[in-house]
């Protein structure tokens, strides 16, 4: 960031992948933890300074980090489907380390994919999915071809092929109600 390395570079995206793996490797046992540690660190100007981690620095590895997913999917996507994704991808990311520990939880006890409350995560899963994939149910296809094609855009210790399938399952449970 002080020597203005732009979040598209390689440079900058192979700083997020080993910031990520970092990450991973201190938080993968308790993703709730986690995704609380996130919320407080964004929240609490007091943590950023002890930390020495800043709003600016969170937002530089982020904009690196989803560079990197958005270079895998513009081989799927058309121009203008990624110029949507690229305007859009990181507006409500800070939603997602909540929701996908709320789902590892439910996963974890064993609550059924049908389940009122897993219903309700789901929901929440496809708005933010939208948010940043829009509505064109093609587009949305390419993207769900792409995850399953290219590993690295699900590589994470809180997703996971396990955690896939249970929301997959669950969206089929909105999909049969509506």
């Amino acid at each position: 960031m002080t020597r203005q390395v732009a979040s598209r570079s390689n440079e900058a995206q192979a700083l997020a992948k080993q910031w990520m793996a970092l990450l991973a490797q201190d938080a993968a046992p308790a993703p709730i933890l986690a995704a609380k540690l996130h919320t407080m660190h964004i929240n609490e100007p007091a943590l950023q300074e002890r930390t020495g981690i800043s709003l600016q620095m969170l937002d530089f590895i982020m904009e690196a980090a989803n560079e990197t997913k958005l270079t895998i999917y513009a081989k799927y996507l058309s121009p203008r489907e990624l110029q949507f994704m690229r305007e859009n991808f990181g507006k409500r990311a800070n939603e997602w380390p909540a929701l996908i520990a709320e789902v590892r939880q439910h996963l974890a006890n064993g609550t059924p994919p049908h389940a009122s409350a897993m219903q309700q995560l789901a929901r929440h899963w496809v708005d933010l999915f939208r948010a940043y994939a829009g509505d064109d149910p093609q587009t949305q296809a390419k993207m769900r071809v792409a995850m399953e094609r290219e590993p690295e855009l699900s590589d994470s210790p809180w997703m996971g092929p396990d955690l896939i399938a249970y929301v997959r399952e669950a969206m089929q449970g909105l999909t049969a109600a509506a």
